[in-house]
């Protein structure tokens, strides 16, 4: 992995972000962007490096970045070939169990590695970023009350690291395809919600969106109205299961689901086509569900 090396980036003024409603300084950019270390463990299948501490000049907290490498990237390098590129949010979450929470993760090596050997999928790069601190914030575009207290609404700010820091280093420092259409994102939870919104406003970087499992009730189910305004263009997946969220018949979850894919068929998706959809009798919300489901969402999102 000689080749994948990082970037000097020569940025030395100061920035504040927005964290909540308070402005907090967060100091001078490195001069170094981080370099890639080889991950290793039980739970990690094929090639998979992390940059750690990846900085930015919009948001407060540096964050670890995870990176797969399919079968065969290196072996290819000389000739070329440049490869589709999954950003998935919760990066800590999806490749490690010792990073995970609760332990529990994706599984997303060890299923990427399987469905492109067996040629169920061509071969792709996996990107992921792990959440902060400050994930509710970084996680929802417009301010939400919980527990009859304000937050979030810094996603507009999340999009600018993930548009203008994060995706060109990583298209500068691997072998990606560009574009939009080979480009998506993808996560669940609020990870899910901020999808949406990925696709809603930053769709000429993020052609394809994966929307799992989304917290579709932040803010009044304002992601849901903000759909009738999606570009046709994309490819979206949506999901949720039966045993998750608040109780209900049908759970809080699936009505939520039910109602943004009502949305998203008025706006001229066709399921199956341009939109794929599953409800999970199942499904808890937890990475064990997401795993399990994982291969379906790759497959749609990414096969040929």
């Amino acid at each position: 992995m000689n080749r994948l090396v990082a970037v000097l980036l020569a940025l030395s003024s100061t920035w504040t972000v927005a964290s909540g409603q308070t402005a907090v300084a967060v100091g001078r950019r490195p001069a170094t962007l981080p370099a890639a270390e080889p991950v290793t463990g039980p739970t990690i299948c094929g090639t998979v490096l992390v940059h750690r501490a990846f900085p930015s000049q919009f948001l407060r907290h540096s964050r670890d970045i995870w990176v797969y490498c399919p079968p065969g990237y290196d072996e290819r390098s000389s000739s070329g070939r440049r490869y589709p590129v999954l950003y998935l949010h919760d990066g800590n979450n999806c490749f490690d169990s010792r990073t995970a929470f609760l332990r529990r993760e994706w599984n997303v090596d060890e299923t990427a590695e399987r469905m492109i050997r067996q040629r169920e999928l061509p071969p792709f790069l996996i990107v992921g970023v792990s959440n902060t601190p400050d994930r509710e914030w970084e996680y929802t575009w417009v301010p939400g009350l919980v527990d009859g207290k304000r937050m979030g609404g810094g996603g507009r700010l999340y999009a600018q690291f993930l548009q203008e820091e994060l995706k060109p280093f990583i298209d500068r420092t691997y072998r990606t395809l560009r574009e939009p259409r080979h480009t998506t994102v993808l996560g669940s939870s609020l990870g899910g919600l901020v999808s949406l919104y990925l696709g809603r406003f930053c769709s000429d970087t993020f052609g394809r969106v994966g929307v799992v499992s989304p917290s579709l009730w932040w803010a009044d189910r304002v992601a849901i109205r903000m759909a009738r305004h999606l570009p046709r263009s994309l490819v979206i997946w949506l999901d949720g299961g039966f045993k998750e969220g608040q109780p209900g018949d049908p759970p809080r979850v699936i009505q939520d689901i039910r109602d943004l894919k009502s949305v998203l068929i008025d706006r001229g998706y066709v399921e199956w086509k341009n939109l794929g959809y599953v409800e999970d009798p199942d499904g808890e919300h937890n990475e064990v569900a997401w795993a399990r489901r994982l291969p379906a969402v790759l497959k749609f999102l990414l096969a040929d």
